[in-house]
């Protein structure tokens, strides 16, 4: 730690920062910023918005704004890996202002890449940090950027897979769903090896092919998604996408949120209930009731107010 580390941090927490002080210090602290990411303050400030109340998270903003007027220049200054302030709060900060503060600034570079090409919107989407990921997409971020060709050029949809919300907030952006990889790998094919959980697997195969992936794609060993899910004993997907490949959904041309109301599992369940009850008493066969519940996200569009 440098000299002025200690007493600039006990400033951020007691609220007595000073313009004078960043001023009088600025070399220091620069010089500490470019030899270690942590040292920089502006990603502790970021950071430690995850953990204070709001009486405390307005002395940070404060310190981020007087600290940002002295030394704009931290924004743009890289760890040893090429992560500037914007990657890190795209990976810690969770708090709307603070986001809004870091990234909206003139020296603030949201498309700025890492070694390996990783942008602050596919920290983001790692974590499914929707206010950041919000942000970044209103600011511009590319939603299309590829990693490095040794990370298989991963699109941010591919690292936003295990987080609904965040796939609905990129797809909703114009995001394509139709990303392959130079192995034949779609983003269907890795829903079953990424997603744990076997609901929000469905949710998010449900959401790709709304948004137009196709099922019939094959990897270069010949495999559908639904052979993969098979391959890895994910039963409950793959019966859902066997029975997609029998009745197609068909990509819906006004995307939905995953605030509506067919979006909704609870609902969805409930509608599923009440299919089970019409086929004991027999008023349809219950494969007509599933053919109207599969096409239903085709001719509804009403969203949920």
């Amino acid at each position: 730690m440098t000299s002025v580390a200690v007493p600039l941090y006990e400033h951020f927490e007691n609220g007595t920062l000073t313009l004078d002080f960043l001023q009088e210090h600025k070399d220091e602290i620069m010089t500490a910023a470019r030899r270690q990411r942590l040292r920089n303050p502006l990603v502790w400030l970021a950071m430690e918005t995850r953990t204070v109340g709001q009486h405390t998270l307005s002395i940070l903003l404060q310190c981020a704004r007087m600290v940002m007027h002295v030394c704009p220049e931290l924004l743009r200054v890289p760890d040893v890996v090429g992560l500037t302030v914007v990657h890190d709060a795209a990976r810690w900060c969770w708090d709307e202002k603070m986001l809004e503060l870091i990234m909206t600034h003139e020296m603030a570079d949201i498309n700025g890449k890492d070694q390996v090409d990783y942008r602050p919107l596919h920290y983001a989407a790692v974590i499914g940090n929707v206010p950041a990921m919000k942000q970044l997409i209103k600011l511009g971020a590319d939603i299309e950027a590829p990693t490095h060709v040794l990370f298989d050029k991963f699109t941010p949809l591919y690292f936003s897979l295990q987080h609904p919300k965040a796939v609905s907030l990129l797809l909703g952006a114009k995001a394509s769903a139709t990303w392959t990889g130079e192995n034949g790998l779609t983003l269907l094919h890795c829903v079953p090896e990424d997603i744990r959980d076997e609901d929000v697997a469905i949710e998010t195969a449900r959401m790709l092919l709304m948004a137009g992936a196709g099922l019939e794609a094959t990897d270069s060993e010949g495999r559908t998604p639904a052979d993969r899910a098979a391959s890895m004993d994910r039963k409950k997907l793959l019966a859902w996408l066997r029975r997609a490949e029998l009745r197609p959904i068909v990509p819906s041309n006004k995307w939905r949120p995953s605030s509506h109301w067919l979006c909704c599992k609870e609902v969805r369940d409930a509608v599923y209930g009440g299919m089970l009850v019409a086929n004991r008493n027999r008023t349809l066969p219950l494969e007509l009731w599933f053919c109207i519940f599969e096409l239903l996200p085709v001719f509804l569009h009403a969203d949920v107010h």
